[in-house]
């Protein structure tokens, strides 16, 4: 398998000049849902379709109940999962409260073996073409 990729048209500004160059882009194959990772497992394992999908529930649920319970969870062969947050600095102690919190996010980090993967993934030019970029500022009425 490996992983596909298109050329984008970007403009970067550097020292106030507005420059044209091109990166590389992922093209992303699709989305996978948990119905057809359950089917995948249930044929690779002993386990219905529906009992896979029971235990992914159950899993998603573990992971997020662990989570904002403020522990770090691993997996060994997928990686961590870890609670975190940005928050605004302060120039006093006494003025740090759950108010400078600002955003609540999770982090994953890829354990050894899946960023090995990755790592390891072949790399395919999908098209020759060069993407248009997208504009991505609100249009206005």
């Amino acid at each position: 398998m490996s992983i596909n990729y298109i050329k984008k048209k970007r403009t970067v500004y550097s020292h106030g000049t507005r420059k044209v160059a091109y990166v590389a882009r992922i093209q992303y194959t699709g989305h996978i849902d948990e119905a057809t990772i359950a089917d995948d497992i249930s044929r690779a394992t002993t386990a219905s379709d529906s009992e896979v999908s029971m235990y992914i529930r159950e899993l998603e649920k573990m992971i997020g109940k662990y989570l904002i319970e403020g522990y770090v969870v691993k997996f060994d062969n997928l990686g961590t999962f870890s609670p975190a947050f940005d928050a605004t600095t302060v120039d006093d102690p006494n003025e740090v409260t759950h108010r400078t919190i600002k955003r609540k996010k999770i982090i994953f980090t890829p354990s050894t073996e899946l960023q090995k993967m990755m790592n390891e993934a072949s790399l395919h030019l999908a098209d020759t073409r060069v993407a248009k970029p997208i504009d991505h500022r609100k249009k206005k009425k």
